[in-house]
């Protein structure tokens, strides 16, 4: 075994270019496959029979405006301090807040925070739930800015 890897190293680094040159065009051979190589399609996934995949489907049909397995956010709201976010001007910007996401395309619901008791009990925090259409990778860019612009337009506010 010996002699024969000793005879391929000699004949290897004799002919060092052409040994180069063929991995040179393995590697690109490689990259060339690698992108022209068709994408793996995005299966559902799904476990017919378990708990978790009967609450799924449960979910769906009783809410089939949004998709059960859809992405969410939570939108936290602070008052200065020494405020409260129930104030009369706070609860204005919470709600225009909300209010710039309603309707938006992938936008399945949002909860008002005064209505879901979601308001911490001394009163300086209260959040709200952005429940999406779609899975968090199947957001579009538009919608994570429209999201991130009502987080802004709230802060400015106070």
């Amino acid at each position: 075994m010996a002699t024969f890897l000793y005879r391929v190293g000699r004949w290897a680094f004799r002919r060092r270019r052409l040994v180069s040159a063929l991995w040179l065009g393995l590697l690109v051979l490689v990259g060339v496959a690698a992108v022209m190589a068709p994408a793996a399609k995005e299966e559902e996934l799904s476990m017919p029979g378990t708990e978790s995949q009967q609450a799924f489907d449960l979910l769906d049909e009783r809410f089939p405006q949004s998709n059960s397995q859809g992405a969410e956010a939570r939108l936290v709201f602070r008052a200065p301090d020494g405020q409260r976010v129930t104030a009369t001007e706070h609860k204005a910007a919470v709600a225009d807040a909300l209010g710039s996401l309603d309707g938006g395309a992938q936008v399945a619901s949002t909860t008002d925070p005064y209505e879901t008791g979601a308001v911490s009990e001394d009163g300086t925090i209260a959040h709200s739930t952005v429940t999406y259409t779609v899975d968090a990778v199947d957001l579009t860019e538009s919608t994570k800015n429209a999201l991130e612009a009502a987080a802004g337009q709230a802060g400015t506010r106070g």
